[in-house]
C-alpha cells in the first residue's frame, strides 16, 4: 500500500512539475469599436433565445475547454470564440499540460465583444509570437476578415478584422473599409492616432474623400480631396475634381495645374508638366526646365532630356553629372537605363541582366519580368544580377521590411454568377523567396482577392 501511495504521490509531483499555470498576456477588457456579438450572422443566442456576449480568447491550444454559463464555442486561427449568456462573472479554462485557469469580470453585457489574450505552455515552447506585420485575410462565413502575421509567419492578431490593411510601422497599422481609413495598435484595437512618424500632418480618409490630421488625431485640413498624398518636405500633392495641387501643412495651395504633375517633393524640387516639364520649388516658382521629357528628383539627381536633345542626369543645380544616358530614376544607388542595364551614379554600367524589362531596387532586390500579357512573369535579381527569386509569379510588388507580395501561379475555380473562373490568390514572400504558409502548409494571402 505505502508503494502505490509513493508512487502516486510521485506522479502527482511530476504532473504538477510538468502542467503550468496559463499566463495572462492582454488582461480582459471590452472590445468597445468590435460589433461581432451584435452582427446577425455571428450572434448566438442563449437557452432563453437572448443575445450572447462574445468573449474573444486568444489562445493557440485546441485542447481548450470551457466552463462556465457558456451557450457555444469555435476555433478561428490562434483564437477561440466563446459564446456566453448575459450577466455571467466567471469563466474556467482546462487545456493539456496546464493547470485550469479560473477568470472573474464583470457581469457580461449582451451582444457585447470582449477579449482577453493567454500565453499557453504550448505557445511558450512552440511559438514565439513577435509583434504585428504582416496583413494577412482569411474567409470566415463567405467574408474576408484581415489578420496579422508577425516576421515568423505566427498569428499576432487572428483574422476578425473588417477592410484591407497596410503593414505595421512603429506599431500603427492602417485599415481602409467602406471607403474609411481608421488606425490599429499591435493589439488590434483601433487608435485615435498613428504613431508612424510622418511629416507634421498624416492622411486620414472618410467617405472616400482625402484630408489630414495631426499627431493626436484632429483634422486640420478637411476632407474634400478626391486624391492624396502624404506630406513630404512640407508639400502634398492632392487632387480635386478640377485640378492637381501640392499644398502646405495649413492647406494654401501653391502650385496648381490640369496636367500632370511629380508625386512628391525631393531636394525641394517637385516635377511639373504643362506642354513640356519643369521643376518647382516649395513655392510653386519653376526652377528647372523647360525639358522636352524628365524624371522626378531621386538619390539627388533626375534624368531629363532638353529643348535641344541633350539628355542625361542633372543635379538640383541643373547641371549634368552624367551625360548622354537617359533612364529611371536612381533607387538604391541604381538607375535603370533599359535593355536588362542599371548604371551607377558615375554613369557606369554595373548589372548586365538579359531581362528587358526590370524595376527599381528595393533592400537589395528588383523585379525582373518576361514574357507579354498573359505570359507575363516576374522575379527578383540582387544587384549583382543574380535571379534570387525565380521568374515564376504573374505579378510581384518590391520588398518592405523583408517582405513582398506576389501572385502565386497555383490557382482555384471560384463560381461566379459569370461562371466558373480560375483565381489567382496573393501570397507573402520573405527575402529567401520562401512562400509564408500557415502550420498545415497552406500559404496565407496576402490580398483579400484578386482586385
Amino acid at each position: 500500500m505505502k508503494y502505490f501511495l509513493l508512487f502516486f504521490l510521485t506522479l502527482s509531483q511530476s504532473f504538477a512539475i510538468c502542467a503550468q499555470e496559463l499566463i495572462i498576456k492582454d488582461s480582459f477588457h471590452v472590445v468597445l469599436n468590435d460589433l461581432t456579438a451584435a452582427q446577425e450572422k455571428f450572434r448566438r443566442n442563449d437557452y432563453n433565445d437572448n443575445p450572447c456576449a462574445l468573449i474573444l480568447l486568444g489562445l493557440v491550444d485546441k485542447s481548450a475547454t470551457f466552463h462556465g454559463d457558456v451557450v457555444h464555442t469555435e476555433y478561428k486561427q490562434g483564437e477561440w470564440w466563446v459564446y456566453m449568456s448575459e450577466g455571467s462573472q466567471y469563466l474556467k479554462i482546462k487545456t493539456d499540460g496546464n493547470l485550469p485557469k479560473e477568470i472573474e469580470f464583470g457581469p457580461l453585457k449582451k451582444s457585447t465583444t470582449y477579449k482577453v489574450s493567454f500565453l499557453s505552455n504550448t505557445l511558450v515552447q512552440n511559438t514565439f509570437v513577435r509583434e504585428p506585420l504582416l496583413p494577412f485575410y482569411e474567409k470566415v462565413q463567405d467574408e474576408w476578415k484581415l489578420g496579422y502575421l508577425d516576421s515568423d509567419g505566427n498569428i499576432a492578431i487572428p483574422a476578425r478584422l473588417d477592410g484591407r490593411g497596410t503593414m505595421f510601422e512603429n506599431g500603427t497599422a492602417r485599415v481602409e473599409y467602406q471607403g474609411n481609413w481608421y488606425f490599429i495598435d499591435k493589439r488590434g484595437q483601433q487608435v485615435k492616432s498613428p504613431s508612424w512618424n510622418y511629416d507634421g500632418l498624416h492622411l486620414v480618409q472618410k467617405d472616400n474623400k482625402f484630408g489630414y490630421a495631426d499627431k493626436d488625431g484632429s483634422v486640420i485640413i478637411p476632407t474634400k480631396y478626391r486624391f492624396a498624398e502624404e506630406f513630404n518636405e512640407g508639400r502634398a500633392r492632392v487632387e480635386t475634381d478640377y485640378n492637381i495641387q501640392y499644398i502646405t501643412s495649413r492647406g494654401d495651395c501653391v502650385y496648381s495645374t490640369q496636367c500632370a504633375a511629380g508625386r512628391k517633393y525631393n531636394n525641394g524640387l517637385a516635377l511639373v508638366a504643362y506642354y513640356y516639364y519643369y521643376f518647382i520649388d516649395t513655392c510653386g516658382k519653376r526652377q528647372l526646365g523647360p525639358f522636352l521629357d524628365a524624371n522626378n528628383f531621386s538619390e539627388g539627381l533626375a534624368s531629363v532630356i532638353t529643348e535641344e536633345g541633350e539628355k542625361g542626369y542633372i543635379n538640383a543645380k541643373g547641371e549634368f553629372v552624367i551625360s548622354g544616358i537617359y533612364g529611371y530614376s536612381f533607387s538604391e544607388g541604381l538607375a535603370y537605363i533599359g535593355k536588362g542595364d542599371y548604371i551607377n551614379k558615375k554613369g557606369k554600367v554595373v548589372i548586365r541582366t538579359r531581362y528587358k524589362d526590370c524595376d527599381h531596387f528595393h533592400e537589395g532586390l528588383a523585379i525582373v519580368y518576361k514574357g507579354e500579357k498573359e505570359k507575363k512573369r516576374c522575379g527578383y535579381i540582387d544587384k549583382r544580377g543574380r535571379v534570387i527569386i525565380p521568374v515564376m509569379y504573374r505579378s510581384a510588388e518590391p520588398f518592405h521590411m523583408g517582405f513582398a507580395r506576389v501572385e502565386s501561379e497555383m490557382y482555384n475555380m471560384v463560381w461566379t454568377k459569370y461562371g466558373e473562373i480560375k483565381t489567382y490568390p496573393w501570397v507573402w514572400i520573405n527575402n529567401k523567396g520562401e512562400i509564408i504558409k500557415d502550420k498545415n502548409g497552406r500559404p496565407y494571402r496576402s490580398k483579400p482577392n484578386n482586385y
